[in-house]
């Protein structure tokens, strides 16, 4: 159930040096970003109607898919122990990976430990914020996500699939 949560936190956190040259992101602008947002929200407005598949749940949190006319929407994960919440969403349009949004909380204090949103075109990473400051595309972490994407990309749609 988990799985997603830890390897989101795997891939963000792994930083070795990789090669710019294979994993160059594709330019972004805000009108993208503003285009993605706006399919986010109309996903996430339109949930109700959709096709949910349950894939987890039980006291600790749930793992839900949801379909429009058997094409995958969104995936999210909850999680929540006795000292983390943790909340994971992703979104898909016409079967490619295009947004992702990771946000973790404290239980008791309800403080933020973690947000980041994923913006991808084309299934790449185009622009990756934590606490909405963006990460610089010339960093090796950015690189390195960017890269790690395509492996991360098949296995959360495997896993979500029908």
């Amino acid at each position: 159930m988990i799985k997603y949560c830890i390897a989101a936190a795997i891939t963000l956190l792994f930083t070795e040096c990789i090669h710019a040259q294979d994993i160059n992101p594709p330019p972004q602008n805000d009108a993208q970003l503003t285009a993605i947002d706006k399919i986010k929200d109309e996903i996430k407005n339109s949930i109700n109607s959709y096709q949910k598949k349950e894939k987890s749940k039980d006291s600790t949190g749930y793992r839900n898919s949801y379909f429009n006319k058997g094409e995958l929407q969104m995936a999210v994960t909850y999680y929540k122990d006795t000292a983390t919440e943790k909340l994971g969403e992703w979104y898909f349009q016409d079967g490619k990976f295009i947004f992702s949004l990771k946000l973790w909380a404290d239980v008791k204090t309800k403080d933020t430990i973690d947000y980041e949103r994923f913006y991808l075109s084309n299934e790449r990473l185009i622009a990756w914020f934590k606490f909405d400051s963006p990460v610089d595309k010339n960093t090796v972490a950015f690189k390195k996500l960017n890269y790690m994407m395509r492996d991360y990309i098949e296995d959360l749609k495997r896993e979500n699939q029908k």
